[in-house]
């Protein structure tokens, strides 16, 4: 089902993002310049790497594998996974803010849900296209029917109908 949003004349989506990102919490902001500004956009594309998907605790393989996707977009020769691994660790301590953590051996979360979704904002504001958040899975054929006051358990597939 298709959705028909006008946009506002004389703005763009890309105007939009940047809206948001100006008018995000300080602290979130704050946070995120504390872990961005050092290196050479490294932990950066680090952070935006950890909210590439929808999983929340993501394991460094998966990561890496958004961050080489990132890196080529933005035409950077990306880093090793030596170097990977140690920028996760560093974003885990307090020169940058605690930003994200790892409560598992080999799996990183942001420690504040909110952090994750300004991180995606400013990969889009900087035109960096980051997985959707829900992949779109196969749909179930089975509807389940409320029980009635007798207790008759009824569920219907699409050709059948069975009774307890």
């Amino acid at each position: 089902m298709a959705c028909n949003y006008a946009e506002p004349a004389g703005t763009s989506t890309l105007a939009a993002v940047s809206a948001a990102v100006q008018g995000i919490e300080q602290h979130l902001k704050k946070t995120y310049d504390k872990a961005t500004l050092r290196g050479s956009g490294e932990y950066e594309q680090v952070l935006w790497a950890v909210a590439d998907h929808g999983d929340l605790n993501r394991n460094i393989d998966s990561m890496l594998q958004s961050y080489l996707r990132v890196a080529a977009s933005m035409g950077n020769e990306p880093i090793d996974r030596e170097a990977f691994v140690a920028r996760l660790s560093t974003l885990k301590s307090d020169s940058c803010g605690q930003i994200l953590e790892s409560e598992r051996r080999g799996f990183y979360r942001y420690r504040e849900g909110m952090m994750r979704g300004y991180v995606r904002l400013r990969a889009e504001e900087r035109g960096i296209e980051l997985n959707t958040d829900y992949e779109v899975g196969p749909t179930s054929t089975t509807m389940w029917r409320q029980p009635s006051a007798r207790r008759v358990f009824r569920y219907k597939e699409p050709d059948k109908i069975y009774e307890e």
